[in-house]
């Protein structure tokens, strides 16, 4: 096993002000045109257009220490990267809870909240790191499935976010969503 030189543990709401510290920023090279096909009566084709590329910092949307305002965070589970005192990835795990309609009803899921790396420190592993720490944790939880939206738009309980479901339990919920999910590097093993 590799050795890392960052520190990943579980915090809780004590450590929201460091979790807001980690950057949410994205380099973007191209975006999405919609159009109506049919006056919208036959769909919307999503066409990628290229953009002067710049960076988009997406935690103007999503702010740890706001959680409590919007939902009982008792269910939630929070972890953080740590290069010595500093601050640089964090994650949180939504459990189930009360108005978060992106569950659909389901006790058995979770929901991937968020998760983000500081720069200068992604594709280092650390992301992935995070994310098998909190797979374990969902499962340790009785979670059979983790829902992992696809956008990071600011989300409400009347606005849920788009997503992909991913078996906890190893096999996947739907083969359709096997494809959307290829561009992992390392597979998440079977529990058990």
């Amino acid at each position: 096993m590799m050795n890392y030189p960052y520190e990943i543990k579980e915090t809780d709401k004590s450590c929201f002000p460091l979790y807001d510290q980690v950057s949410m920023n994205v380099d973007v090279r191209s975006e999405y045109r919609v159009s109506m096909i049919d006056g919208g009566l036959g769909g919307l084709q999503f066409e990628e257009v290229p953009v002067t590329p710049y960076v988009k910092d997406l935690s103007v949307y999503e702010e740890a220490l706001k959680y409590e305002e919007m939902f009982d965070i008792s269910t939630w589970r929070f972890f953080m990267a740590f290069d010595g005192e500093k601050p640089i990835g964090a994650m949180t795990i939504a459990g189930t809870t009360e108005g978060m309609n992106m569950l659909g009803g389901r006790k058995d899921a979770c929901v991937l909240w968020d998760i983000r790396v500081a720069d200068g420190y992604k594709h280092k592993g650390i992301g992935q790191r995070l994310l098998d720490q909190g797979i374990a944790a969902a499962r340790e939880d009785g979670y059979k499935v983790m829902i992992i939206p696809k956008s990071t738009r600011k989300h409400t309980p009347q606005s849920p976010r788009s997503r992909t479901r991913y078996s906890l339990c190893g096999s996947w919920g739907c083969n359709k969503k096997r494809k959307k999910l290829k561009h992992r590097r390392t597979p998440i093993p079977a529990h058990g």
